[in-house]
């Protein structure tokens, strides 16, 4: 499937609502990460099995991450993913207790692994589920795999193929293999590259269901999921071509309605690139689009860079937001992308009646 909407992608679907979450973070599960991101709290910590020699002092200094302390120690790899996968899933199994078990499918995306390795997660994703194997579709394909997950996951609930379709994404930049990646890169945050990022952890995944039918028809949603494009942009970083800010600047104009308020979520993790690719479609966008009404978060702050894991974090503090009444305006966009040509979009929005009652209260 092209990520170029003008190349072939089909239209999201309609509204579809967002029921109930699940995730396990730094700060644990969804309701205490959505408290802490709320409070600007971080709790990037010294990872004492990776050091590094500081230019200025010439001793030798610990690198800063946010894992998932108790919870990833002595896990890697696919197991890592795996065993963070499970606990996000109880937690959203936990909290959903209208899931009837045989009209559920799940979809997980996940950083580019093997075959191999991504069929073992799934299937600790299952085991948590109470679900067969079968049941469970996870796509290996970074960010990319994201917007596939979420389309996958409308379609089946279009098409009658399930009542209840939990969408995931799980990352690991604390793993011992991708850290050691970034330190090679020089793509940490140290005393010697104050522009690298912090490497984060998180799995988390979302309740998606038919408004109708939300929260087994006893609830209004907290949150409807009411768009998901995605753009490819040649000029990347993986490419090494100049940034143009194209491919965001497209999402933007497709996404932000005229005279809007809002959130922005955005993955600026620290790194240069993303900043001047998120700067430059500022530029491109302004023009056609007023900002001044949309606030702007940036949840690798609290959690470090969480990587494919950003959006579906993102989706689950923006609707926290909503359901607790603390968000700006009646609508979230979450901007997502990778240092290849990947760039996605998922428009959260305030259900009707709840954004009606808003506005009856002033």
């Amino acid at each position: 499937m092209s990520t170029d909407r003008s190349a072939g992608a089909a239209p999201w679907p309609g509204a579809l609502a967002i029921s109930a979450l699940g995730a396990i973070t730094c700060f644990g599960g969804m309701t205490t990460a959505a408290a802490a991101a709320r409070a600007g709290l971080s709790r990037a910590r010294d990872l004492p099995d990776l050091t590094y020699v500081d230019d200025d002092s010439k001793e030798s200094t610990p690198a800063a991450g946010s894992p998932i302390v108790g919870v990833t120690d002595g896990f890697e790899g696919a197991g890592r993913l795996g065993r963070m996968s499970a606990l996000a899933v109880e937690e959203l199994a936990s909290a959903a207790d209208w899931i009837h078990p045989r009209r559920l499918q799940c979809f997980l995306a996940l950083p580019a692994m093997t075959e191999d390795e991504a069929r073992l997660v799934g299937e600790s994703l299952a085991r948590a589920l109470g679900a067969p194997a079968d049941l469970v579709h996870v796509h290996a394909l970074g960010h990319h795999g994201t917007g596939r997950a979420l389309r996958e996951a409308a379609e089946a609930l279009r098409a009658g193929r399930c009542d209840h379709a939990v969408v995931g994404a799980c990352d690991s930049w604390v793993d011992a293999v991708r850290l050691q990646q970034s330190v090679n890169l020089g793509r940490l945050k140290t005393l010697n590259n104050p522009v690298g990022f912090t490497p984060g952890e998180a799995a988390v995944f979302l309740l998606l269901e038919r408004p109708g039918s939300a929260g087994g028809g006893r609830r209004a949603p907290d949150a409807l999921l009411t768009d998901v494009r995605e753009e490819s942009e040649e000029n990347n970083h993986a490419a090494d071509k100049p940034l143009t800010g194209r491919a965001l600047a497209r999402l933007l104009l497709a996404t932000l309605g005229q005279g809007d308020r809002g959130t922005l979520y955005l993955d600026l993790n620290g790194e240069e690139f993303r900043a001047a690719d998120w700067g430059m479609a500022l530029m491109r966008a302004q023009s056609a689009r007023h900002l001044n009404g949309w606030t702007q978060e940036m949840p690798a702050a609290s959690f470090g860079d969480t990587g494919v894991a950003s959006s579906i974090l993102a989706a689950g503090l923006a609707t926290r937001a909503f359901a607790r009444g603390y968000a700006v305006g009646d609508r979230a966009l979450v901007i997502a992308s990778g240092e290849g040509p990947e760039r996605l979009a998922l428009v959260i929005e305030r259900p009707r009646a709840a954004a009606a009652a808003r506005g009856a209260r002033g």
